[in-house]
């Protein structure tokens, strides 16, 4: 007889199953229901109808909300009845899960059916950005201040990477953390790789990036270190790190100060998807 947690395995097995079936670009469905949910409640099964809808309630952003994201659909399931179904549950079950609201990207599979969505009650809350820079060609790197030097990110700095993280996208809404364990579980067994700006055992500031797509995941820096120019900085680091190659990156439209950066050293945006909002 299975024990309730290997059922509870089994059922989450056969719902990554049944997404690696009937996959969605750009998503990442196994993380989406193994880590970054809490579980039953949080998943939207509608196998039946064609689709599997997660609230990411283990990751939030600063504001408390979550955002929802389709793990799997099948090619064409998806109606008017079917998305206002869904996304009626979503609030329904948000509810019951500490969240202040739920955040929905209008992607392709959502866009055919976004009045229904708002007839649900979301409404509009910011851009989610694409941006290319195809020539970083902004000028010499900037020298570094007396003190301060990069290193990859070691196990030592984990907890202080953290920290300044979360400093500095806090109260921003449409950037998400996941819970600390989670973060750990990543950081830990890598995804991308992490230079980190230090002053001693301090850091000022961070880039992640993914090297085989040039792909710069985030740039943060220490909000008390505001105004000295670190942004510049780590752009100068990411071309370092990826020489000749153009740079992408994704930013939510309401962090104005790192869109005003991006923009001033040749970003260009190259996709622009509207996020809908819910309160719980």
């Amino acid at each position: 007889m299975s024990t309730p947690s290997s059922a509870a395995s089994s059922a989450v097995d056969d719902l990554v199953a049944w997404c690696a079936a009937h996959p969605l670009p750009d998503t990442d469905a196994e993380r989406f229901l193994r880590h970054l949910n809490t579980g039953p409640t949080a998943i939207i099964d509608r196998r039946d109808e064609g689709a599997v809808c997660v609230i990411l309630d283990r990751a939030r952003s600063g504001t408390g909300c979550a955002p929802v994201e389709l793990a799997g659909v099948k090619p064409d399931a998806m109606t008017d009845t079917l998305a206002e179904s869904l996304v009626t549950e979503i609030g329904a079950r948000s509810r019951g899960l500490g969240l202040k609201g739920v955040d929905l990207m209008i992607t392709p599979e959502w866009a055919p059916h976004r009045r229904g969505i708002e007839n649900a009650g979301f409404t509009y809350a910011y851009g989610d950005l694409d941006m290319l820079c195809a020539a970083p060609d902004w000028g010499q790197d900037v020298l570094l201040p007396d003190g301060l030097a990069w290193h990859d990110l070691d196990a030592a700095l984990i907890e202080e990477f953290l920290r300044v993280y979360r400093a500095a996208f806090a109260d921003l809404p449409g950037v998400y953390f996941a819970d600390e364990a989670e973060q750990r579980r990543v950081l830990t067994f890598g995804r991308g790789a992490i230079r980190v700006l230090c002053d001693g055992s301090r850091i000022m500031a961070a880039l992640r990036y993914a090297p085989d797509a040039a792909f710069l995941h985030s740039i943060v820096r220490d909000p008390e270190a505001k105004g000295r120019g670190f942004g510049r900085l780590v752009l100068d680091e990411a071309r370092r790190c990826l020489p000749g190659r153009a740079l992408s990156l994704n930013v939510v439209s309401s962090n104005r100060v790192a869109l005003d950066l991006y923009k001033r050293h040749g970003f260009t945006i190259t996709a622009d998807r509207d996020v809908l909002t819910k309160a719980c």
